[in-house]
């Protein structure tokens, strides 16, 4: 149980590389107005990916735990709610970067929709850890 905590705990650090590199790549293609290709793609797919990895270890944890008591409001329902949200804004930022015809807008859907996944979970993060270290 403590592995699979320390496992979520430190995989957030995977998530923010995932999310420079991702971040970056669409920045670079839709205001250096590059082609959409498949290593694009590939980069792109990477963000969300690895968020749901997060995810999928942090619901066993908070089925594990029975978090949903309510013990806890942050890690009952706050963290988890947001992290869904994030989650969500992360795959329909590569849904829409896969629909759109041009490649600019490509870069542009993903790169909006990845920096609000960002900032969630960035949000969900600083909640959790300031509680923690309080």
């Amino acid at each position: 149980m403590q592995a699979l905590f320390h496992a979520h705990s430190h995989w957030r650090y995977i998530i923010f590389l995932a999310a420079a590199v991702a971040l970056l790549t669409m920045f670079i293609g839709w205001f250096g107005k590059r082609s959409w290709t498949s290593k694009s793609k590939k980069l792109a797919l990477m963000f969300p990916i690895v968020v749901d990895i997060q995810f999928l270890t942090g619901i066993i944890l908070w089925i594990i735990e029975k978090r949903w008591t309510g013990g806890d409001p942050l890690r009952s329902w706050e963290h988890p709610v947001t992290m869904v949200f994030a989650l969500a804004l992360a795959h329909i930022g590569f849904k829409k970067a896969k629909t759109e015809e041009e490649d600019l807008d490509k870069f542009k859907k993903a790169a909006i929709f990845y920096c609000l996944s960002l900032a969630l979970i960035c949000l969900g993060v600083f909640r959790v850890t300031m509680q923690t270290s309080s």
